[in-house]
Order: C-alpha cells, then structure tokens, then sequence
C-alpha cells in the first residue's frame, strides 16, 4: 500500500524542514492543507521535522568535537515519541537533512508503529525528490546571485529562483522567480523582489518573500 495524498505530504514537509528549503516548505504546506491536514496537525509536522533535524545538527557538533579530541555531551532527545504520523514526517526531515542516524532510527521506529516496507519505500523516494529540488533551488540562486555580482549588481535574493516542472514543489510557473536572472528578477517587481522578516530559529536568515 503506497502513501495517502496526506502522507505524502507529512513526509514531504519534514523533507523541506530537514533539507532547509523555504520554497519547498510553502509549497508543501499548502498542499498539505488542500489536502485535509488541518492546522494543528501542519504545526506539530513542523515540531516534529524540527526536532529531528535539530538531533540531527547536535550528533554532527558532538562528533565533529570528538573527532577533535574534545568531550561533548548530547542534548536531551527530543523526538522519542512515535506515532505513524511522526513518522512520516520525522524519515522525511532524517533524509532531507541527511542524517543517516536519524534515518536509522526513524526506520525502526517506523516499523515498530506498522510502516510496511512499501510505504517507507514510497517515503524514501519523496524525501528523496525533495531533497533534490532544495538542492537545485540553492544551485540556481548561487548561479544567479554570481551572475549579479559579475555585472556590477547588487545580489537580490531569489528564494525560489527556479523552474519548477509542472506536479513537484515550487511556486508557480508565472512568478517572477523564473525570470532569467537575478536583476530581471528584480525589475518586474516581481514577489522575489521584497525582503520579508522570517522568524528567526537557530540563527536562520530573511529570507525572500515568494508568491
């Protein structure tokens, strides 16, 4: 049995937190919600994709300070609970912030609530997709940014500077995102062009306001 339209998007949404993807995030969000998931269960998504993602980063600091010689003690676990909800979400986020320890550990914990081999199959292969398109978003955005600096222009940052095919993550095809770069961008006045505050979590930058 494959994911439910709702399911797909937990994992999704815990993909784009792990990943660091704001576009990804909106989008996901939204479909989420055009899907059935109410509000609660779209803000716990978020508790729960941030908690993994933040054991994720403190078992990288523990282990990089280790590897240094240094003694370091991780936090407290947040994120021990479980539920077939909490899973979707939480394997979504391990892969998306590549933490193969999380990965591990939410794999089990996925089987241990009735998670078949078929769904997380299908959960892997969306955190996957997900993953992917984070990547290439901040790819295209580097290239464009560099594009901007060459031509003597001030960077204008493009949170989802990329042509999204048509079915995946991303805002849509007539925003001024997809011009062809950065000052382009910015002179069609498009959503990309205004700077909006974004709360701040962990030393998390504004980020640039898209559709």
């Amino acid at each position: 049995m494959t994911l439910t339209k709702a399911e797909q998007e937990l994992v999704a949404i815990g993909a784009s937190i792990g990943a660091g993807c704001h576009p990804c995030l909106e989008y996901h969000l939204a479909e989420g919600a055009r899907v059935g998931l109410e509000a609660g269960v779209l803000l716990q998504a978020l508790a729960d994709a941030e908690c993994v993602k933040r054991s994720a980063y403190n078992e990288l600091a523990v282990r990089g300070r280790e590897l240094l010689g240094e003694t370091a003690e991780l936090p407290p676990a947040c994120c021990d609970e479980t539920s077939v909800t909490k899973e979707f979400v939480s394997l979504g986020s391990a892969l998306g912030a590549n933490s193969v320890a999380q990965l591990r550990k939410h794999v089990e914990q996925a089987r241990g609530v009735g998670i078949n081999t078929t769904q997380l199959s299908h959960a892997v292969e969306i955190a996957q997709n997900v993953q992917r398109h984070a990547g290439e978003l901040t790819a295209k955005e580097a290239a464009l940014l560099t594009q901007a600096v060459s031509r003597g222009h001030a960077p204008v940052f493009l949170t989802s500077a990329a042509s999204v095919p048509s079915g995946e993550e991303g805002c849509g095809a007539d925003c001024a995102c997809h011009a062809e770069d950065a000052t382009s961008a910015a002179e069609s006045g498009g959503c990309c062009s205004e700077e909006v505050a974004m709360p701040v979590v962990a030393g998390a930058k504004a980020a640039g306001k898209c559709c």
